[in-house]
């Protein structure tokens, strides 16, 4: 047998000047920009280049920049892995000599994250390997290669790029450069797994022209009227030297000064400087910020020409579309296509604009199905499922509340409503995809993970109060911690159940059948009273116990009805939330489920909306109108989380969700629920088995529904209006139906 080759590492030698051994500082060393000469007898038109990094990377090939992309490659477990990508480079090669080109950036590898500092997976310098092949010629790292520090003086996550042209080495893979300056490099093994990537890059997925609100002093605010994870992309004459200082913020306070308060310790700032020599072009590509506000200060002489918000997401493919008939529910979409867009960036994060951006379980499982109905999640779900396996691997049995996992604690491995979205997301991503693997790859982190709680978190009585964070982020009234871990568990013996037997392990699926028996039993006894009421009295416990199978309708609807009446909105956190409107609309009480939605008084989806949103906020309460901003410590205003709502868009209001009866929309549900505040509905979504359209028009007593599809699928018709006549073949449907039922 022969030995598989050792992949070798290059790296360039660390900044003498440079402290690398203190975690704690806001930014890094300049970025190493590597150069490798070649030369081949001529080009293949299969040519490939393959690169992997340990910090984000840029790869030019004779001049020419091989891909538009920003922040490559994407999150991994850097303690275990690493993603390679693959370009095809024919068009670029040419008989000869030629030259390929990188640039390293910190990216999550080595940049400040969360509060924990800098270098949490690995210390500098950066590395990367690569492996170039055209036809019989095979060119890969070898140390060979020269470097040298360029014109990216720094570059970090969290606290910004600074671009400083004076230090630009031109056209540095060009063949006939001269690299008389350039140093050797080091030479490292590094033992991770390198696997090939999964996902689409990070790309500008939309191009906002700023608009000046105001100008004093050199310092220039701009508005790019949407809030997102974005850099500025400044064209600038200016003189050599001239310094321009770039903030960004999500919201103005009230004085029109940029509002950072809520980005913590993240500085949120790029520094560019002019060399002067003409129209100058700065464009950060291994940083990212989340605002919709920004101010330019010039320290110097310079004409700004123009200032572009380059907003940057995985470039996922769009899934589906809905369009409504209502000004409040159009933008509520539009802020949750935003808010995905946003925080899909390389994996699911929970914000993009302070000292956090991780990629938080908890988040994700609530998000899911919203997330899948707008863009093509299928791979980015995958990698991020590959991450959590990850981390899991290096964390026992328990399973992080975030992957990957940074902190030098491991408590936060064992947290209801988080943790146990190595459960939640495979059989959502199942239900959705109707791919098997993914729920055979991941059957043994859930099994380890549920025997995990099973033994760590339970009490003598059966009871779970140990740590946890709760329906994070309810308003006015707070679900009991013991009474929420234990809904979460009986709901995870319930997925484990229907996963069991979707695998063919009928023993495990009557084992955890008896699981969620059991503690529905227990739940009965210590949580749910005699008079009905739910241990805490919360809209939360009703909401979740009877979408989770520990109560019946009976039990829970009167209870939720008079909690709302009490309030008279909704007092849910991030987690009840998303099966707010999908209860009642299952109680028959979607009118309630439409006032909701439509409400835009405080607390309500809609008032973030009155308030000038174009994302959803993390707290019902980030702004309050009279009050201002929540506390600074955790009032992010581009969170998706409370964009779950927009699942209840396609299923309810246009009425299209997949089923368990055939997975991956083998067959589908089609179940609108009606209401006079959306007189009509667009909606199409593209799925494994074909693209479906449904639309409705209101048309006076009557409202005519169309449904067609471009595949093979069942339909499971489930209509509450009376139906006043059909017409079905195989690909079209169309129903006129009674307008009101009670």
């Amino acid at each position: 047998m022969v030995a598989m080759k050792e992949k070798i590492w290059i790296g360039f030698p660390n900044d003498p000047h440079y402290d690398a051994t203190n975690p704690y500082q806001p930014y890094g060393m300049p970025s190493p920009y590597f150069r490798r000469e070649f030369t081949i007898d001529s080009v293949d038109k299969a040519a490939t280049l393959t690169i992997a990094s340990l910090g984000l990377h840029l790869v030019y090939l004779n001049g020419h920049l091989l891909t538009d992309s920003f922040m490559a490659p994407e999150v991994d477990e850097n303690r275990k892995r690493v993603s390679s990508h693959s370009y095809s480079i024919a068009s670029y090669l040419r008989a000869g000599k030629n030259v390929l080109g990188i640039v390293l950036g910190d990216g999550w590898y080595a940049s400040n994250l969360n509060v924990e500092g800098k270098n949490r997976f690995g210390k500098y310098p950066l590395k990367v390997w690569y492996s170039l092949e055209n036809g019989s010629f095979h060119v890969e790292s070898d140390g060979k290669e020269k470097a040298s520090y360029g014109e990216i003086r720094y570059a970090d996550n969290q606290n910004g790029e600074c671009i400083d042209h004076r230090f630009s080495l031109g056209d540095f893979s060009a063949a006939d450069y001269d690299d008389s300056s350039f140093s050797p490099v080091l030479t490292f093994f590094v033992p991770l797994e390198v696997t090939p990537s999964l996902m689409p890059p990070v790309k500008a997925i939309a191009i906002h022209q700023g608009h000046l609100i105001s100008y004093e002093k050199n310092v220039y605010r701009y508005d790019f009227g949407q809030n997102c994870a974005a850099v500025l992309e400044i064209k600038v004459k200016g003189k050599k030297g001239t310094k321009l200082i770039l903030r960004h913020a999500e919201r103005l306070d009230s004085n029109g000064n940029l509002y950072t308060e809520n980005l913590r310790t993240a500085k949120a700032t790029d520094v560019f400087i002019c060399n002067g020599e003409g129209e100058e072009t700065f464009l950060p590509r291994f940083t990212f910020h989340g605002f919709r506000y920004a101010e330019i200060i010039v320290e110097g002489e310079a004409t700004l020409l123009s200032v572009l918000q380059f907003a940057l997401s995985s470039a996922l493919k769009e899934s589906g579309k809905i369009q409504v008939d209502n000004p409040l529910i159009r933008q509520l979409e539009h802020n949750v296509i935003w808010g995905e867009r946003s925080n899909f960036l390389s994996f699911p994060t929970d914000c993009p604009q302070r000292d956090e951006r991780l990629g938080w379980t908890g988040d994700a499982q609530i998000f899911f199905l919203t997330a899948a109905y707008h863009l093509d999640v299928n791979l980015f779900f995958r990698h991020y499922l590959q991450t959590m396996r990850d981390s899991c691997d290096l964390y026992g049995d328990g399973v992080p509340v975030f992957t990957p996992y940074i902190l030098q604690e491991t408590l936060a491995t064992g947290v209801p409503g988080w943790s146990d979205a190595i459960i939640s997301l495979p059989y959502q991503h199942y239900l959705f995809y109707g791919e098997k693997d993914v729920l055979s790859e991941n059957y043994p982190y859930m099994e380890r993970f549920f025997s995990f709680m099973e033994k760590f978190r339970k009490d003598q009585k059966g009871l779970y109060p140990a740590r946890t964070y709760g329906d994070w982020l309810s308003v006015e009234e707070t679900l009991p911690y013991a009474v929420y871990n234990l809904l979460y568990m009986t709901y995870d013996a319930a997925l484990l159940t229907k996963i069991s037997k979707w695998l063919g392990k009928n023993d495990k699926a009557i084992f955890y059948e008896q699981k969620f028996q059991q503690y529905r039993n227990t739940f009965r006894s210590y949580y749910l009273h005699e008079d009905g009421t739910i241990e805490g009295d919360t809209q939360s416990a009703y909401v979740l116990a009877y979408a989770f199978g520990l109560c019946d309708e009976e039990e829970c609807k009167e209870n939720l009805l008079r909690k709302l009446k009490q309030y008279g909105h909704l007092t849910t956190g991030f987690h009840s939330s998303k099966y707010l409107l999908p209860v009642l609309t299952k109680f028959h009480r979607w009118d309630l489920a439409y006032r909701l939605i439509n409400q835009t008084d405080y607390p309500s989806w809609g008032y973030m909306v009155r308030c000038g949103a174009t994302t959803f906020w993390e707290r019902w309460d980030s702004y309050r109108e009279g009050i201002g901003f929540n506390d600074v410590g955790m009032n992010s205003f581009n969170h998706y989380s409370l964009g779950s709502c927009g699942q209840w868009f396609y299923e309810t209001i246009a009425g299209i969700s997949p089923s368990e009866e055939g997975p991956g929309f083998q067959t589908v549900r089609i179940a609108p629920r009606f209401d006079d505040s959306v007189p009509s509905c667009q909606a199409e979504l593209s799925t494994k088995n074909g693209k479906i359209l449904v639309s409705y028009q209101t048309k006076g007593n009557a409202i005519s529904y169309q449904v067609k599809t471009d595949g093979k699928m069942n339909f499971i018709w489930d209509f509450a209006n009376p139906i006043l006549s059909q017409e079905i073949s195989p690909n079209e449907a169309s129903f006129l139906l009674g307008k009101k039922t009670k």
